[in-house]
């Protein structure tokens, strides 16, 4: 599952890019957005299919576990959405595409961390956590503090 991290935003990176006779051109941010936000919301159903599933014991209102999953996917597919959208911003600047979405993910999974509703779940660097010569990168950028 470790490799499937290094390729994981490569569909996405593709989805951006509006095929046009004799190359690509991103497309909108506006786009980027809802091709983010579908990103985002595929992903987070995915990781969190198991709320609606927790035992009725440990839950304080069992039937609304279904409509907290899709409120929690909902909230979190902004910031791969943001990401999406910053990355189309950039591309449509002149910086490259490959170049402008990883950091603009990155960034996006480092705000989805912090405050009051952070979340720091499933971000693409925990792919790498049983890997320690992965991950050492962090100890001089103080990702993953």
């Amino acid at each position: 599952m470790t490799l499937l991290a290094l390729v994981a935003l490569v569909p996405l990176l593709f989805a951006l890019q509006t095929p046009r006779t004799g190359g690509s051109t991103p497309v909108r941010p506006g786009a980027a957005f809802r091709l983010g936000y579908l990103t985002g919301a595929s992903f987070f159903i995915t990781l969190l299919y198991w709320i609606p599933f927790l035992p009725p014991e440990n839950v304080t209102i069992p039937f609304l576990m279904f409509p907290a999953l899709l409120l929690m996917a909902a909230y979190l597919s902004l910031f791969p959405a943001l990401a999406a959208a910053v990355a189309a911003w950039l591309a449509g600047r002149g910086v490259p595409l490959g170049l402008a979405l990883p950091p603009a993910w990155m960034l996006c999974e480092a705000l989805r961390g912090y405050g009051i509703f952070g979340f720091p779940w499933g971000t693409l660097g925990y792919a790498f956590a049983s890997y320690p010569h992965f991950i050492q990168f962090a100890e001089y950028t103080g990702c993953g503090e």
